[in-house]
């Protein structure tokens, strides 16, 4: 069985259903953030037959993705494969028995052939993940100076999660910012002496708002205390394997 759908950025995808092979795959993340990109990017080459018409994929291919599409194709490969409910346990406090949580994935994804929901509409939600424009870098004037940056994929993916040091400009870095010379030619920022505060501020409001990382981030409260906590969807068990069914 295969599904069909349409990303973020208007290309088509076409996925399998998965199966144990890709059990065994997913099984082998937690070795490490970079390590575990690698194997979700191997993961989803297997499942994607093709993108626009494209086969075979490679997970050089699922690199080169933005990140909202290879987020969309995760959830929709969930969904297709699993369901759209992720059910799942969370222990509080261990002397008490875990809640039991549910999830609906498909308020993290559209039908991107459809105008997408603004803030007044019933299908809208903050972490439904928003479509590219048909320009491929972003463009930003500040006064007499101006910038571009890419939008995030899988190269730029490995970046903000490398197992190093970060910082307030690893985003920036991540999207291959660069400052138009004199010479009307784009240059990449090497050197973030080069850029104002002030212009570095309007740069990352401006890519969190076009831009924004995928998060798939559920709220649960605990029943007892009303606490409630932000669990990342991606770092249940069940998400990938089930066992609440």
């Amino acid at each position: 069985m295969t599904d069909t759908f349409i990303g973020p950025s208007s290309k088509v995808f076409v996925i399998r259903e998965q199966n144990g092979a890709d059990d065994d795959t997913l099984s082998r993340m937690g070795v490490g953030k970079g390590r575990e990109i690698e194997i979700m990017n191997g993961f989803l080459a297997g499942v994607v037959e093709s993108i626009d018409g494209n086969s075979p994929v490679t997970p050089k291919d699922i690199l080169d993705l933005g990140l909202r599409d290879k987020y969309a194709i995760l959830i929709q490969s969930r969904i297709f494969s699993l369901g759209p409910d992720v059910k799942f346990n969370y222990a509080w406090k261990e002397d008490r028995p875990p809640a039991e949580y549910s999830e609906d994935l498909t308020k993290f994804i559209w039908d991107y052939s459809k105008p997408f929901p603004d803030t007044s509409s019933n299908d809208y939600h903050p972490q439904k993940l928003i479509p590219y424009p048909a320009e491929g870098t972003i463009e930003i004037s500040i006064k007499d100076r101006m910038y571009t940056l890419d939008f995030l994929n899988g190269h730029g993916e490995l970046i903000l999660f490398a197992d190093k040091a970060q910082s307030i400009n690893t985003e920036l870095i991540a999207r291959n910012l660069s400052i138009k010379g004199a010479d009307g030619v784009y240059n990449k920022v090497q050197n973030f002496a080069q850029v104002s505060s002030r212009d570095l501020s309007i740069i990352r409001s401006t890519a969190e708002k076009l831009d924004p990382i995928p998060m798939a981030d559920v709220s649960i409260e605990d029943p007892t205390s009303g606490e409630t906590i932000t669990v990342p969807l991606l770092s249940i068990r069940d998400f990938f394997f089930p066992t609440l069914l």
